[in-house]
């Protein structure tokens, strides 16, 4: 499954500040590393980049994709 958003798997972590989004890694399995408070306030949590984050990435973008 292709993403509509690039990924750049060269980056050692990921952070997500959308909780939704957060909540979907967490319900394919994926432990995060930290969560914590952004510059401004906003709550982010971090994850390592592997290839099980890529593709929890790649479904949240697609969720809404009419399966073929």
């Amino acid at each position: 499954m292709m993403s509509i958003i690039n990924y750049d798997i060269n980056k050692k972590y990921i952070f997500l500040y959308n909780l939704t989004q957060a909540e979907f890694y967490f319900s394919k399995g994926i432990t995060p590393l930290k969560v914590g408070k952004g510059t401004k306030g906003d709550t982010f949590v971090q994850f390592a980049n592997s290839n099980e984050v890529q593709n929890a990435f790649d479904e949240w973008c697609n969720r809404w994709r009419p399966m073929v």
